[in-house]
């Protein structure tokens, strides 16, 4: 994983309680959309899709289990990501 998307999954990890990992569900919930305009990446855009499909993919983030969250850029991350975001 890039710089760039190990920095995108800091500011994802920043919008979760320190607790979360322990509550689960929603707690875990982040919004990727607010994370990408703060990285210069427009939400909608081949780059921004991308970014989400490599981190999906890896294990980094989860689909949201509602449609109407999904629709609105809601992922949940994954302790995986959890543990990257420490990392960085």
């Amino acid at each position: 994983m890039d710089d760039r998307a190990l920095h995108y999954l800091a500011a994802l990890r920043d919008q979760v309680s320190p607790r979360a990992e322990h509550t689960g569900g929603d707690a875990l919930n982040v919004y990727t959309g607010f994370a990408a305009v703060e990285h210069g990446i427009e939400p909608g855009s081949d780059e921004y899709d991308a970014l989400l499909n490599d981190l999906v993919s890896g294990g980094y983030l989860a689909p949201h289990p509602r449609p109407s969250f999904r629709s609105q850029g809601v992922y949940r991350i994954t302790l995986k990501e959890i543990d990257a975001g420490d990392r960085v």
